[in-house]
């Protein structure tokens, strides 16, 4: 309970998006997460985990001085699977992009908040991203794939004959999070 209401004093991200349906919920998770935890300040945007389904209505209004640019699902594709479209929100001021709205495809337009995170933990390559916010409640990674104490993660990097470039990004990634002080476990999988 402490650490929740010490996120919710350092993690208060300006409303960026609106969703028209007022029911859709979201997850922050990834860096900012991780800075606002532990108090650094190594990123540099801000990512939001929507679970999409057909059946909702997942239209957004942007704050006024931000535009939205439409990736599809090239952002994420290598490191999720079931993305199906990436929205990146770019500060019309400064030209920055502060905010990247991730839709993962999900079977149940209800699904609670602790499922979907579960699924994006399974999901994300470096499983110390998997430490997410949805503005009341943290979820943590398992004990088994993360220690935020010790700030240990698994890494999972999948082998790959046709894709060479996919060992190239993980490494990035890799080097990203080992400068940010994490220690990672690295297991190959197919």
């Amino acid at each position: 309970m402490v650490e929740e209401i010490s996120l919710r004093m350092s993690f208060s991200p300006q409303s960026i998006v609106t969703f028209t349906d007022k029911s859709v919920k979201y997850l922050y998770a990834g860096s900012a997460v991780l800075d606002a935890y532990y108090g650094t300040s190594f990123a540099n945007d801000k990512d939001i985990f929507v679970p999409s389904h057909p059946s909702r209505d997942e239209s957004f209004f942007v704050a006024e001085g931000y535009h939205a640019v439409d990736i599809g699902n090239s952002l994420y594709g290598h490191r999720l699977s079931n993305v199906s479209k990436v929205v990146k929100i770019m500060n019309k001021k400064t030209g920055e992009y502060e905010l990247d709205v991730v839709f993962v495809s999900v079977h149940d337009p209800a699904i609670p908040m602790k499922v979907f995170h579960a699924i994006l933990e399974n999901n994300f390559d470096i499983k110390i991203c998997a430490l997410a916010w949805d503005g009341d409640t943290l979820y943590r990674p398992k004990e088994e794939n993360a220690d935020l104490e010790r700030k240990t993660s698994v890494v999972r990097v999948k082998k790959t004959k046709t894709d060479p470039l996919n060992l190239k990004r993980a490494f990035a990634r890799m080097n990203k999070y080992t400068y940010r002080g994490f220690a990672l476990n690295i297991i190959l999988s197919d």
